[in-house]
């Protein structure tokens, strides 16, 4: 028997630890006004499986340049990944790794959304080996707190994204600076006249 209701009453915290306890196996849809696509994620024994989320995974893949506009729009659904491995033009590894990156920052960001639909069936499915992820629901369901408590506390301090930033001349009067890669992309689009929504898209995240 499906499973269904409104985000509002049933949030994905508790839906997922659900799925998890009764070591579910199934497909869950997530829809709503929030999110461009529906969303579906595939669950066996207490571990997402996999997630289909095509124009996400595209639009990455673009950015990437394993993908032309052209090809975003000759190829629907899962196709354009067919296209890429017959045609060798993105080695399997890459794939898999480029998939997992976008499919876990699309994961976080459903824990976001405050309204929309779900729906979970169970049922068998067959997913290939380089669009898995096989992790653990507890695993996601810790994560996602610790996003939600760190983005409760960047909202304190910068309530507003359309402020414009600029680097601190504290900042730039140091004589050394230890920043992970991802803080070096962040601190170069920082120029004065990009605001924290122009930064975030230009990053390619999510709000």
């Amino acid at each position: 028997m499906p499973i269904e209701g409104p985000i509002k009453e049933l949030g994905l915290f508790e839906l997922f630890q659900l799925i998890s306890l009764a070591e579910k196996k199934g497909i869950l849809t997530i829809s709503g006004e929030e999110i461009l696509k529906s969303y579906m994620l595939y669950f066996d024994r207490g571990n997402l499986i996999s997630i289909d989320f095509p124009e996400r995974l595209k639009r990455e893949l673009l950015k990437k340049g394993f993908l032309t506009q052209e090809e975003m729009v000759e190829f629907g659904d899962n196709k354009f990944i067919d296209h890429l491995i017959e045609n060798k033009i993105i080695p399997i590894g890459t794939l898999k790794a480029v998939f997992k990156q976008t499919a876990m920052d699309a994961l976080y960001s459903l824990f976001f959304i405050k309204s929309g639909h779900f729906s979970f069936r169970e049922t068998d499915f067959e997913i290939p080996d380089y669009l898995t992820l096989n992790v653990k629901i507890e695993n996601i369901i810790l994560e996602a707190a610790r996003r939600i408590d760190e983005i409760s506390k960047m909202e304190e301090i910068l309530p507003n994204t359309d402020i414009v930033l600029e680097v601190s001349t504290d900042l730039i009067e140091k004589e050394q600076i230890n920043l992970f890669p991802m803080d070096w992309k962040l601190l170069s689009l920082i120029d004065g006249n990009l605001t924290i929504t122009d930064i975030i898209n230009k990053v390619g995240g999510d709000k």
